[in-house]
Order: structure tokens, then sequence, then C-alpha cells
């Protein structure tokens, strides 16, 4: 149990390294490098190209230049932690609840618009009378 613990412990409180190397086709590569000693709040940040201004035109020509990175920076920032100011919102007080009065009164009277023009006129078709049919008696045997 105290291995885990030691070993838990000794990772919480372990400096963070990151090295990291980026090149996009031919074009001389960038170097970034960033290194945090454990109890600092900031890291130390390294990023430079890996090659002169003037040869990033003719990377076949160029001539690289050693990686510099951050592994032990000679000076952490000493501050005081950083510690926000309390938050204490307004207390919360719902306004009270007042209801719309009832008025009782019928809705006002709005007669019909008066058309002052007759119905349109559709005479009736003519009825059809067809002629009524007679038939003969057929003869009795």
């Amino acid at each position: 149990v105290f291995v885990a613990i030691s070993v838990l412990l000794a990772l919480a409180s372990a400096n963070q390294s990151s090295h990291q190397t980026i090149q996009h086709g031919h074009a001389a590569p960038v170097h970034t490098s960033i290194h945090r000693p454990h109890g600092v709040h900031h890291a130390s940040v390294v990023s430079q190209p890996a090659a002169d201004p003037s040869d990033v035109h003719n990377p076949y020509t160029a001539d690289y230049k050693p990686i510099a990175a951050v592994h032990a920076p000679a000076h952490a920032p000493v501050h005081a932690p950083y510690h926000p100011a309390p938050y204490h919102p307004a207390p919360y007080h719902p306004a009270p609840y007042h209801p719309a009065p009832v008025v009782h009164r019928p809705a006002p009277y709005h007669p019909a618009p008066v058309v002052h023009r007759p119905a349109p006129y559709h005479p009736a078709p003519a009825p059809y009378h067809p002629a009524p049919v007679v038939h003969k008696p057929s003869p009795y045997h």
C-alpha cells in the first residue's frame, strides 16, 4: 500500500515536459518544447524554426539549427497562488403573485355590416319531363 501511494504521489508531483517537431512537406521543421516543473502554475514554452528564414525557400541545402528546449528553466515564476474572490450572489426574492382583476361586463356588441345590394340571381334550370312510355298490353293466352 505504501508503494502504491508513494508512486501516485511521485507521479502527481513530477515535472511535465513535451517536445514536438512539425514539418509540412519540404518546409523547414519547427521545434516546440513545453516544460512545467512541479509546483509551478505556468509552463515555459520555446518554439523555433529549424532553419534560417532564408533557407525556407531552399530546403534541400538548408542548414538545420540545433534544437533549443526548455528542460529545466533557471527561474520559475514566484508569486502567490491565485485565489479568486469568494462569490456571493444576491439573495433571490421573487415578486409576489398578483392575479389580474376579473372584469364582469359583457363583450361589446358589433352588429353585422349592412349590405345594400340584392342577392345574385341564378335562374333555376328548366325541369326535364320525359314523355311517358306506353306499352301495348301483351295478349293473354
